[in-house]
């Protein structure tokens, strides 16, 4: 019974976290991301043949600090507009989520921790890479995957022994 009230209540915020978070970030721009916006314009800046690094801070708007790979990936976004990439990279975030966790109802409950949200707010990487991570942990098929995912981020170094 006390399982069911706990799940109950975390469906609950998480859900009404989820929302307020949508709702936060469409009433200032429409859902434009921190960092989807750096890698969006990285990409463009391949495209274009302009420097891909530019002197800034981390939390300059636009910086770029990853890795010149994972900007030529990316350049096919390039073809739709920055605002929809946001979009589909949330998207794309939010089902990396689930499948580390398992289950729908575990992802809405996962939404009640702030980090969560804040990474698919901002538009960041971690969730893709968390979720090449547990691929790689469940299906040795997944090992491929580990030095592109430690090219992004350096955790991922972790599992390859």
């Amino acid at each position: 019974m006390a399982g069911r009230i706990l799940l109950d209540a975390g469906l609950i915020l998480g859900g009404a976290l989820a929302f307020a978070a949508v709702a936060l970030v469409v009433s200032r721009d429409g859902g434009l991301a921190y960092d989807t916006r750096a890698y969006w314009l990285a990409a463009r800046h391949v495209l274009d043949g302009t420097a891909l690094y530019s002197q800034a801070t981390v939390s300059d708007l636009g910086a770029y600090k990853y890795p010149p790979i994972f900007a030529q990936l990316f350049v096919p976004a390039t073809i739709l507009p920055e605002l929809v990439v946001a979009w589909l990279w949330r998207i794309t975030g939010v089902l990396c989520l689930r499948y580390m966790v398992g289950s729908w109802k575990a992802a809405i409950v996962a939404c009640a921790f702030i980090p969560v949200l804040s990474e698919l707010s901002l538009g960041n990487v971690t969730l893709q890479i968390g979720a090449v991570l547990v691929f790689a942990l469940r299906d040795r098929r997944g090992a491929y995957l580990l030095p592109l995912a430690a090219a992004l981020k350096w955790g991922p170094v972790l599992l390859v022994p």
